[in-house]
């Protein structure tokens, strides 16, 4: 597995590595999972357990694991139960590194977008 510098990896779960940049290693692959995004351009990747896919956005599981840009951990599995969102500060979806993630309140996330990508966006993802 090669490394960038400054990349720190934390297992999740069933032989997974996420990196506090983003990336995702499969132990049992010995390969770097290849994103790809949900509808409203999310990334994600899909994992496998006893044969059966599970299908994570990559986002929600890396400030779980490391931590928003703040240092803040979400205080249950689901931020939208707590009126929570993470937000990407470079609109860039793809980009989800720690430094990129902020969890903060679903209203100011929408506040946050413009509004032409606002009715799409403001999701409590």
């Amino acid at each position: 597995m090669q490394k960038l510098s400054g990349e720190v990896f934390k297992e999740y779960c069933f032989g997974y590595l996420f990196s506090n940049f983003g990336r995702v290693y499969s132990l049992k692959n010995k390969k770097f999972l290849k994103p790809y995004p949900n509808s409203h351009g999310y990334m994600r990747v899909g994992i496998y357990k006893n044969g059966c896919k599970k299908d994570l956005f990559i986002h929600i599981t890396v400030v779980h694991l490391f931590g928003d840009c703040n240092g803040n951990f979400p205080e249950c599995e689901e931020l939208s139960k707590l009126g929570l969102s993470i937000d990407h500060l470079n609109r860039n979806k793809a980009d989800n590194s720690v430094s990129n993630l902020e969890i903060i309140s679903l209203q100011e996330n929408c506040s946050r977008w413009p509004k032409v990508e606002r009715a799409e966006d403001c999701l409590p993802y």
